[in-house]
């Protein structure tokens, strides 16, 4: 009788143990069980846990998504990422450009972008499960968080310092455009702290970083100015005394290799490029110059030295003193002299055919004529006359030769010549031949000589 109540004792024992060894929890971060929808929802699921030490962030996802647990993940670190704010610092270069609300909404939100791929230490709390929906808590150390971003800060700001000290010290060479470059790359490498205080020490002074940078290119932009005429007047052919130059100058200073910009009424192409010479000079073609009346703008292009293609860089720039200069440009028609001297078979003709023929082709084309050579632009000199051919049963061939000059008369050049020989006449003697030849040249004064003519002078 003894042993019947030892045999209950034991098995009771037996039945306890058992039942100790059933788990009393399923949330297990990496690997969720399949079913666990009889255990209650953890307390961070009902509420979301406030903390003054942490960020933190819960995100779910479908379980028949079959990468749930990093659906879950990201969600979890969006939402921690929401607890993290940006705000615009009262000595910042931002808050004093004050580029709108627009721009500032923006500017938060693109840090705040920047800040969500950067969030590093972040951890794993809990997860949770109901065998349809998965749920993660994840939360960030505010202080060591804190602590990365100052440091990624150090390393730009340091960046940005050397990067403004050559720019000050390409200032002090008068190497001017280096000057802006390197004062735009500073701009650049601290882009993301745009909007918080920059302080750094130079030179044994605390400055403002970003805002000196900025100081820099506005001070800088505001001494250049392009020296060129108010007004030109072009003559209406091609020529290098037409060439428009323009000087970049840094007080008496050159600008060298300033990249510039043209565009106006006046421009063939409507817009071109130019970059300055080491004299701080750049010509301006007759050739890329439209007849008529217009003007043509000259405008410093820095956004050529924003070798970063940044969006807000290029904003900031927008902000700076555009340095541009306005060229008014006029068309002067040139004004053509002619003299002739024609002869048949060396004896002077009595009467300048070619002279008449050539005023008349070259007047159908908008040539402008005068009488006085003195006031001419141009002077064109016609030189023809005939020789003998051969005589066939009583018909004579001679032959014309015609020769044409033109002289810029402001330089004293020649600017055109050109030739035609062996024009043919047929005739009762080799006189009449001659007149004839001259008669016949009309065909090739019209369509060849006087088209060439106008083309190479206007």
């Amino acid at each position: 009788m003894a042993r019947f109540p030892l045999y209950i004792f034991l098995l009771s024992l037996a039945f306890v143990s058992c039942r100790s060894t059933v788990p009393q929890s399923t949330r297990v971060p990496d690997e969720p069980t399949p079913d666990v929808r009889t255990v209650e929802k953890p307390s961070w699921l009902l509420q979301k846990p406030q903390s003054g030490l942490y960020y933190q962030g819960i995100g779910n996802a479908s379980m028949s998504d079959p990468d749930y647990i990093q659906t879950a993940r990201n969600e979890a670190l969006d939402d921690l990422a929401a607890e993290i704010s940006v705000t615009i610092s009262s000595s910042s270069l931002l808050y004093q450009l004050d580029l709108g609300d627009t721009f500032r909404e923006e500017y938060q939100n693109a840090i705040k972008a920047d800040v969500d791929q950067q969030l590093e230490g972040h951890e794993l709390v809990d997860s949770w499960q109901d065998g349809q929906m998965y749920w993660a808590y994840y939360r960030l150390s505010k202080s060591e968080h804190q602590q990365r971003l100052e440091q990624k800060k150090s390393t730009a700001l340091n960046k940005g310092l050397d990067f403004y000290t050559r720019a000050m010290n390409n200032l002090e060479s008068k190497n001017y455009t280096l000057a802006i470059s390197w004062f735009t790359q500073t701009l650049a490498a601290i882009e993301n702290y745009l909007g918080e205080d920059t302080r750094v020490t130079y030179k044994g002074n605390s400055i403002l970083l970003a805002n000196e940078a900025y100081a820099g290119l506005k001070n800088t932009l505001g001494n250049i100015r392009f020296q060129a005429p108010d007004k030109v007047t072009l003559r209406s052919r091609s020529s290098s005394q037409d060439n428009v130059s323009v000087e970049a100058k840094y007080d008496n200073s050159p600008v060298e290799n300033l990249p510039v910009s043209l565009y106006g009424t006046a421009l063939a192409s409507k817009k071109s490029s130019k970059t300055t010479d080491p004299t701080g000079r750049f010509l301006i073609s007759h050739g890329s110059l439209s007849a008529g009346n217009g003007s043509v703008m000259v405008e410093a292009d820095v956004r050529r030295l924003n070798s970063t293609r940044s969006e807000l860089i290029g904003s900031i720039l927008q902000k700076l003193p555009v340095l541009k200069k306005e060229i008014l440009v006029g068309t002067k028609t040139l004004t053509l002299f002619i003299s002739s001297r024609e002869s048949n078979l060396g004896k002077p003709l009595g009467t300048d055919l070619l002279n008449s023929m050539l005023v008349g082709a070259l007047s159908q084309q908008g040539a402008v004529f005068t009488d006085s050579k003195q006031e001419a632009d141009l002077v064109m000199k016609v030189t023809a006359d005939t020789r003998k051919g051969s005589e066939l049963s009583g018909l004579f061939t001679t032959f014309l030769d015609v020769t044409v000059q033109v002289v810029d008369q402001s330089s004293n050049k020649e600017i055109y010549a050109d030739s035609i020989y062996d024009l043919k006449g047929i005739q009762l003697s080799y006189e009449k031949a001659g007149i004839k030849a001259y008669q016949d040249a009309r065909e090739r004064i019209e369509k060849e000589l006087a088209p060439s003519i106008w083309k190479n002078l206007y």
